[in-house]
């Protein structure tokens, strides 16, 4: 059986780089082709977990935050990818 594609999955961790760098290593090793897919949850689906109680401006400021956390992991995981590759 031969292996052609591996898909990696990233969510910015360190846990999730390391996944990366075998991923890489494992896919040079067997000439495989390497897929690194950015994991992040959607931040609107947390907005039942918040509970009553919370004003709509603040469910906004935390569902910012969330996706601004998800952009700079998501360049992080892109800086990490391309330090891996060269």
């Amino acid at each position: 059986m031969t292996i052609r594609t591996i898909l990696v999955p990233f969510d910015g961790s360190e846990a999730a780089k390391l996944v990366m760098e075998l991923g890489l290593r494992f896919g040079k090793d067997h000439g495989a082709n390497v897929r690194v897919l950015n994991v992040r949850s959607d931040p609107k689906d947390t907005i039942p977990l918040l509970g009553e109680g919370m004003s709509v401006s603040m469910i906004e400021d935390m569902i910012q935050a969330a996706e601004k956390d998800g952009g700079e992991r998501a360049v992080r995981g892109r800086k990490m990818f391309d330090a891996l590759v060269k």
